[in-house]
């Protein structure tokens, strides 16, 4: 390697969540520059640095519940207010939250309560247009560069609406079982991932029209699940990489 060379490239965007990743451009002896990326901590080289938008990710572990504190229908969708004063912050205007594993853009925020506009897509896609004051919903903040992967990547794009057909005790847990949509079917596998109402879990077993999930008394106790009665909705978010590999082999013919 004859050289290195550093290069600062400032992004700034109001409303866009960016994360700052290192950057050494390495000229080799062929003279093309070959770029590594770093995600350590942006003080050891403060001289190095490029910060880029990204899309707003999650993992499935729920951070805290809150409870829809008011609903406001306008024209063109639904402004829907939410208590996320147990939520890990500081969050601010643009920044991104999953509500029951729905990714939303808080556009107002005023002593823990951030509001939220849904439009008739997050609508017509999700049950919370359903929701009612008082209810509550899972929470979780956007991942930031660092933070641990605990779950599994998740999008916060809801890929349907599924129905709980087993109900689990709020203490205790137990097995639930959800109606899956048969266009989603095909992705869910034992021992795989999957999307409930925003929580990662571990499918424990397919079943005739949906899958079977070994939910853990912490996991009852903490979110929404254990309060889910038969019948009642709940979001589903297959794994983003199946689509992934489904969509590769279908370029190849394959699928």
């Amino acid at each position: 390697m004859s050289e290195w060379r550093s290069a600062r490239c400032p992004y700034r965007k109001e409303g866009v969540r960016t994360i700052r990743l290192g950057l050494w451009a390495v000229k080799t002896g062929g003279g093309r520059l070959r770029n590594r990326f770093s995600l350590g901590p942006s003080i050891s080289r403060p001289q190095s640095l490029y910060s880029i938008p990204v899309a707003a990710m999650f993992t499935g572990l729920v951070q805290a519940i809150g409870a829809v504190t008011a609903r406001l229908e306008v024209p063109d969708g639904l402004r829907l207010s939410v208590d996320i004063g147990r939520l890990p912050g500081p969050f601010r205007i643009g920044d991104s939250i999953a509500l029951s594993g729905a990714c939303c853009t808080v556009v107002a925020l005023e002593s823990g309560v951030a509001e939220f506009y849904l439009t008739q897509e997050t609508l017509d896609c999700t049950w919370l247009g359903q929701a009612v004051v008082g209810q509550v919903v899972n929470l979780e903040g956007a991942l930031r560069a660092g933070d641990p992967l605990g779950g599994h990547l998740v999008q916060g794009h809801v890929d349907g609406v599924g129905q709980v057909t087993g109900s689990i005790d709020a203490a205790s847990g137990g097995d639930l079982l959800v109606q899956i949509p048969d266009s989603l079917r095909k992705y869910c596998v034992a021992k795989g991932s999957i999307t409930l109402d925003g929580v990662s879990l571990t499918i424990a077993s397919q079943e005739a029209e949906g899958v079977r999930i070994a939910v853990i008394p912490h996991t009852a106790q903490e979110t929404t699940l254990g309060r889910r009665a038969v019948a009642d909705p709940v979001h589903v978010e297959v794994d983003v990489l199946a689509k992934y590999v489904e969509n590769m082999l279908s370029q190849r013919g394959l699928r």
